[in-house]
């Protein structure tokens, strides 16, 4: 009689590593986390951080990824501000990387920041059926693609309050809910950059969250109950009315199809017609507006600084006094010390669009013409745009 030795096999351990090299191209490298018993069920989670910070795209993600169990890769070639060719490279290489990872081929997402959350909606169309799903932080679609269709993929947004990108964040979520795609934007307090970790404990669930309604993984019934619930009681502890009926709309929206949400649909439409709520829209607009003419301000004292010659005749850059003037610098430091958190939020977004132009973006251009007058206006600038 022959007896069958059944040997089975070890559960593969937890990994934490700095950098890995791709197969496909060795020039190509990653941090990972892989969670214990990494499986075929494994979500996936790709992170292209802006400056290729390979270790801290991963960090960022760990909480979250250990909570529920999703393997992360995050590269350390993705590049934001230069050719897209760069990142779209980067991911390339991790995505023929994954076919060595156990995971979930119908739950892969990324995530990206700023230039590389804009890059995420450049490949979404060619990765239609690949991905499950989008985190992007501080930067929103780029408005030369072709309009949003129905089925975009899923996705969980971020914006800090100083943002210079946090209207164009807004304009992605209420483009995103026009055509009806899952989605989600989470604001917290700071400049342009990622959330803290918390941040992705809370995109890495709600995407989750959003499998199981899309019974892409089982339900799991006490854990939804207990985001239902902790949910509500986020909305009943928002002091601030417009604050507590986006909760509200968010909780209904985000367990539509999981639980009933008639009772709180029902208490966010009524908050919505609260004259409190509508005059805080009011106020939002009004700033809103006043970030795009300040916006279209610093456009036009661009065009202007950037005419060396008028008539053949060199011209020296505006003055640093006739420049502040111009761009009404005083009076945004003074409105970013306001009392109203919203205006000075929103000047101190519309200082640092003008601080992230005059530091980073315009210097190289007359870096390479040799123009040391107009590099030496442009660091004044910076200094007197930096946000407080």
């Amino acid at each position: 009689m022959v007896l069958a030795l059944l040997v089975a096999q070890p559960a593969l351990a937890e990994r934490l590593e700095d950098r890995i090299a791709t197969a496909a191209d060795a020039s190509q490298q990653y941090a990972l986390f892989q969670p214990d018993a990494a499986s075929a069920r494994t979500p996936l989670l790709i992170v292209l951080d802006p400056r290729g910070r390979g270790p801290l795209g991963r960090d960022l993600a760990l909480d979250g990824a250990r909570a529920r169990g999703w393997t992360v890769v995050s590269s350390w070639q993705s590049r934001s501000d230069t050719l897209e060719s760069v990142t779209l490279r980067a991911l390339d290489a991790l995505l023929q990387e994954s076919a060595r990872l156990p995971h979930d081929p119908r739950r892969v997402y990324l995530a990206g920041m700023s230039g590389t959350a804009k890059t995420l909606w450049v490949v979404a169309p060619r990765l239609r059926g690949r991905i499950a799903g989008l985190i992007g932080s501080g930067g929103g679609r780029p408005p030369e693609l072709p309009p949003l269709v129905a089925d975009a993929p899923p996705w969980f947004g971020f914006a800090g309050t100083t943002d210079f990108n946090f209207q164009e964040m807004h304009d992605l979520d209420a483009a995103l809910a026009k055509v009806g795609t899952p989605h989600r934007l989470d604001v917290f307090e700071g400049p342009h950059g990622w959330p803290d970790a918390s941040g992705f404990v809370e995109a890495i669930a709600w995407h989750d969250l959003a499998a199981m309604r899309a019974k892409s993984m089982p339900r799991d019934d006490a854990w939804i109950d207990r985001r239902f619930a902790a949910c509500r009681a986020e909305a009943a502890g928002t002091r601030d009315p417009l604050d507590r009926w986006r909760v509200l709309d968010r909780c209904a929206r985000d367990f539509d199809g999981l639980r009933d949400v008639t009772a709180v649909r029902r208490e966010a439409d009524a908050l919505a017609r609260a004259p409190d709520v509508h005059r805080l829209q009011k106020e939002e607009a009004k700033l809103r507006s006043d970030e795009g003419r300040q916006r279209k301000r610093f456009e036009a004292w661009r065009a202007t600084f950037s005419s060396r010659f008028v008539e053949g005749r060199e011209q020296p850059p505006p003055s640093d006094a006739s420049t502040r003037r111009e761009l009404r610098i005083a009076g945004l430091r003074e409105r970013a010390m306001d009392a109203d958190a919203r205006v000075a939020a929103s000047a101190r977004r519309q200082l640092a669009w003008m601080h992230a132009a005059a530091a980073s973006y315009l210097p190289p251009e007359f870096e390479a013409r040799g123009d040391a007058a107009r590099v030496a206006a442009l660091q004044a600038l910076a200094e007197a745009t930096r946000p407080p």
